[in-house]
């Protein structure tokens, strides 16, 4: 459907099968992804196989440790497991990445935090929302998708990009655990 709708070249399916030619891109985006694949460390293998040694790859994921606080909560009070509300896999803390990057061939140029009121929430600085638990009770998986190519914009492109601009602003410097989500921008390392 993305194919023929909007004329993209696009592959479904694991990276690692997208047989993509060795140093192919420049850049790579990954906006919360990897806390959902089965195999983490061979999905940035791939990516560093298929990246130019002066390439760039940006990585947003959840902070782990920050993003499990609800799941615990939930556990502590409700005495049940909790549903990973968002389909998370993994939660990988800020030492895991250290490792992670380093094992897989890249380097840190840049790391921030981001998400800080949500993430305040969950450490319960800032009070819970009183329906929190609501998203953690588990549930039949949907076998809907989501995805509506022909739905038209809610907003003007200047009210997307504006949004865009005001998170950032809140973006701090590092990885702190009362953020929501670290992003990092990465480089080839020349050790791999």
């Amino acid at each position: 459907m993305l194919k023929t709708k909007l004329d993209l070249n696009v592959k479904q399916g694991e990276i690692q099968n997208a047989e993509f030619p060795n140093k192919f891109f420049d850049y790579i985006h990954i906006n919360n992804v990897l806390e959902h694949v089965r195999d983490p460390k061979g999905f940035l293998s791939e990516c560093r196989r298929i990246i130019k040694n002066d390439g760039y790859l940006f990585l947003s994921v959840p902070n782990g440790y920050n993003d499990s606080r609800n799941l615990i909560k939930f556990y502590e009070e409700e005495n049940k497991p909790a549903r990973s509300k968002s389909g998370h896999l993994y939660f990988f803390q800020k030492e895991t990445f250290y490792k992670l990057f380093e094992t897989t061939g890249f380097k840190i140029l840049k790391s921030k935090t981001n998400g800080i009121k949500r993430g305040l929430r969950n450490l319960e600085i800032l009070p819970k929302k009183k329906n929190w638990k609501t998203d953690y009770y588990p549930q039949q998986p949907s076998k809907k998708s989501n995805i509506k190519i022909d739905e038209e914009k809610k907003y003007s492109d200047f009210y997307y990009k504006f949004r865009y601009m005001q998170t950032r602003l809140y973006d701090i410097p590092g990885l702190h655990k009362f953020g929501l989500d670290y992003l990092f921008l990465l480089r080839p390392s020349n050790k791999k």
